[in-house]
């Protein structure tokens, strides 16, 4: 369609992106949507939705997994390195990769459901793992999906945003796609979402539990096990400076606007974000 444009939502975790898909969606934005077999639902930390694609959650998990390590995600960085397109295919594409949510992988403490708060900071199971046994919602959801390999993961992510080209004003949000950036069309645009780092690392730790980004090692040797991640320490101070160094890549590299999370909520600051959008961008309550 002439004159179609999409775009990727970039940000830490609980940087407001999900007010940000608000936003687009309720000025005419339409989120990607891989049609899979998993839905995002709004939760206590995001009531009126996460505007993400579950299928694309579990993309992004793997690529980041067979691009880097096993031990790596979208929070826990340590080690990771910018790669060309070419040097990140050619490490996703390694041999011999696989990675799905089953009774060997999925790691649970035998205390973990009558001592939900000590592990997780909350009364239940935000972490979803007592939703990965068998028959539950998470139990081999990356198969289900069909991003378990390298080969699958990569077509699946191609599929899904070669279709957006197709729609006018279209968006993607995720906080795991700032580390494959490199593969993404070049036709995307960047929206980049700047918050204060005490107040990211205050909600990290609500949302994914009071040890992460400390040595408290509550269990294995991980401070969360938030989705199975088993996420061991690091520095919270690496993790948002290596985070940078990936937006600021973007930044060199592609068509960006950088608004500031306070900004969402305040009509009278959309003009920046208007203008990038080339359409009237306001906020409804």
């Amino acid at each position: 369609m002439e004159g179609s444009q999409s775009y990727i939502v970039a940000s830490t975790p609980r940087s407001g992106s999900s007010a940000l898909g608000k936003l687009l969606t309720q000025s005419g934005g339409k989120q990607l949507n891989s049609n899979s077999s998993v839905n995002q639902s709004s939760s206590i930390f995001n009531p009126h939705g996460y505007f993400e694609d579950s299928g694309m959650n579990l993309c992004l998990d793997n690529l980041i997994r067979f691009a880097y390590s096993t031990r790596n995600s979208f929070l826990h960085t340590s080690g990771l390195e910018i790669y060309a397109k070419e040097l990140m295919l050619e490490r996703i594409l390694s041999p011999q990769q696989d990675y799905d949510l089953t009774l060997n992988q999925v790691e649970i403490p035998p205390d973990f459901e009558v001592n939900i708060e000590r592990y997780t900071g909350h009364d239940w199971d935000v972490w979803g793992l007592t939703r990965m046994k068998p028959g539950m919602k998470w139990f081999q959801a990356y198969s289900r999906v069909g991003v378990n390999t390298p080969e699958k993961a990569l077509e699946f992510f191609k599929h899904n945003l070669d279709a957006r080209e197709h729609l006018d004003f279209s968006f993607m949000k995720d906080p795991r796609i700032v580390y494959v950036a490199p593969l993404i069309p070049r036709e995307y645009r960047f929206i980049i979402i700047k918050r204060e780092k005490k107040d990211i690392l205050r909600s990290m730790r609500n949302h994914y539990g009071p040890n992460l980004f400390t040595k408290n090692v509550i269990f294995s040797n991980w401070v969360s096990n938030h989705f199975n991640y088993k996420i061991e320490p690091q520095d919270f101070d690496q993790y948002i400076t290596i985070y940078f160094d990936y937006i600021e890549h973007i930044k060199r590299n592609r068509d960006y606007v950088e608004i500031e999370f306070e900004d969402l909520f305040d009509n009278r600051n959309m003009g920046l974000l208007s203008k990038f959008l080339n359409r009237e961008i306001f906020w409804r309550s």
